[in-house]
This record gives C-alpha cells, structure tokens and sequence, in this order.
C-alpha cells in the first residue's frame, strides 16, 4: 500500500478489517476470519506486484478486483467444512489473485508461472480457471510482442550510433519478454491438460438447481455484461492481438460445460471471473482503451454504477 498515503492506508485496514469481522459474524462461523487472513497480504502487497506504469491506482483496483470477485471465492471457501481444506482453498484464492496481479508485469510473470504450478496440486478446480487465464493471457502477449518487434525491425535506424554493449544488452531485454511468455504458454498449457486429465479421471457428476445460481451467484449478470463490454470495447480499438483474444475467449469458455457437470454453479462463475480478468488484463496492454473506458464513464456513470452493482452482488 506504499501507492497510498499513510491516512488512506490506515483506513483501507481499518475497512478491510471490519468488513472480514461482519461478513464473518453473518455467516456464523469465526473460522470465515480466516479467508480475509489469507487475503489480505495479497491486497496490502498488490502495489508491490502491479504494473506501475500500465495500472496508476494499484490499490484501490487490488481492493476492487477482490471486491467483485468475493462471492465467487467466497463460495469456494465456504462450501467445505473441514477447516484444514478451508485454510487450503483460502491460500489457493490469494495465490490465484496474486499471480493474476503479476501477470500484470512481464517482470513479475515468472511467479504467475509459478503459482500455476503450485495450485494445480491443490485444487483442480481453480487450477484450471487459473491456467486458461495464464494461458490466454500469455498467447495474446506474445501476439503483442511479435507485432512490437516486428513495428521495431520496420522503423527507420536512428543516426546516433550507440556503443556494441548497450546494444547487446538492449537485445538481451527485448528477448527476455518473448522467452519468459513463451515459458508461460508452455507451462500452464501443460497445468491445463494435466487439469483436464484429472476431472475426466475423477468422473463426478454433480445436479444442481438454478436457484443455487440465482441465490448464491448474483454478480453472474454482472459480469457477463462486463465480458461483452470489453470483448468490443477490444475488438473496436486498434491494439494488435485481436485473433488472440477471440481465441482466448473462446479457449476460456468451451471447458465451463465440462466443470459444470462435475463441480457445479461454482466452477461456472469462476471462468466467467477468470475471462473478465483476461479481458481486462488485455485492456490494460492498450491505454487507448482505457482511455475510451474512463470517457465512457464520464459519459454515462449511472449505467457504469448499476454494473458495478451487479458486480457487487
């Protein structure tokens, strides 16, 4: 939180804080303490591991992504009742929420890298929204860095002649970005079929009513809207990947039957918040469109305030 002042930090905790100990006494459990216990550090280090450049206000979206995202995590955590798989899960949804942040910075990619690794020995479940976000996310980067190397070896040679050193070493930074996505592809590629391999293998079948949707998931409209808003605020813009991310929206749609049938209405609103997460990772690789979505909210803030509320839900 060193983004924020020493006022605004003290009241981000205190905030924090409170809410854990309502939402906590509402659910009748003291145990619930120990989901926000496991996600805190994420959101007090968020600044820490977020893109500085690409995400000015990293705090405050560190404590909004959690925000919009609780009830889903929530409803992981809190549909077991063994406390030893409940500490389990709440340390894989802050391991899922920081390597989504690190995604953020190719620098921090290698621990994205890592902690697909890490849940796919956890929880499949979540390993596998987890490595289809990497994954996505990955390929449409590496789309954006061959275009920019590409845009780079195209333009015109500057006169100024510069020493074989730094050249060298501005060669081996451009190149480094390109192996560690590649990596990352690689990777969570093979955490995602091993994924796969294990639910088809496992072979459970679970029924579900739609009221359990409806009750337990409201923010399911919410961020099906959010999904179509960024899918065409993307594919309208002019950023250089646009064959990546219909292929990684549809990568991260086509497997929800699958999880459904075996994991219920919880997987199904997990992989629509790992697709908003993709899609509003790759919104922020183009400050274009951030941009058209900040002038969008300037324009019509009521409607953006009703989606923040079904977000909320």
């Amino acid at each position: 939180m060193t983004d924020i002042s020493v006022k605004n930090r003290i009241i981000a905790i205190l905030s924090f804080t409170f809410a854990a100990v309502i939402l906590s006494v509402r659910n009748a459990l003291t145990f619930t303490l120990v989901f926000f216990v496991c996600l805190f550090p994420v959101l007090f280090f968020a600044d820490k591991i977020l893109n500085g450049e690409k995400i000015k206000e990293r705090t405050a979206f560190a404590f909004f992504v959690f925000a919009v995202c609780y009830q889903t995590f929530f409803q992981f955590f809190n549909r077991t009742h063994e406390n030893t798989i409940q500490l389990m899960i709440a340390s894989v949804l802050a391991l899922f929420l920081a390597g989504v942040f690190a995604a953020t910075s190719v620098k921090n990619l290698p621990y994205s890298i890592l902690v697909a690794i890490i849940i796919c020995f956890l929880d499949i479940r979540l390993a596998s929204a987890y490595s289809l976000f990497l994954l996505t996310f990955s390929i449409v980067k590496l789309q954006l860095e061959i275009k920019g190397n590409k845009f780079r070896k195209s333009s015109p040679k500057k006169k100024n002649n510069k020493k074989k050193k730094n050249d060298k070493a501005k060669e081996k930074e451009e190149l480094d970005p390109f192996f560690t996505v590649i990596i990352s592809i690689i990777v969570s590629a093979a955490c995602l079929v091993y994924c796969i391999n294990a639910v088809f293998k496992n072979d459970l079948r679970i029924t579900e009513s739609i009221d359990y949707l409806l009750t337990q998931f409201k923010n399911t409209v919410g961020f099906s809207i959010l999904i179509l808003y960024l899918l065409i605020k993307l594919l309208r813009s002019e950023i250089k990947a646009k064959t990546s991310i219909v292929i990684g929206l549809i990568l991260n749609i086509v497997p929800i039957p699958l999880y459904f049938i075996n994991y219920g209405w919880s997987t199904f609103s997990l992989f629509l918040v790992s697709t908003a997460l993709f899609l509003v990772l790759v919104c922020f690789e183009n400050g274009d469109i951030i941009d058209s979505v900040k002038d969008s909210f300037h324009k019509h803030k009521y409607i953006f305030f009703v989606e923040i509320l079904l977000l909320l839900q």
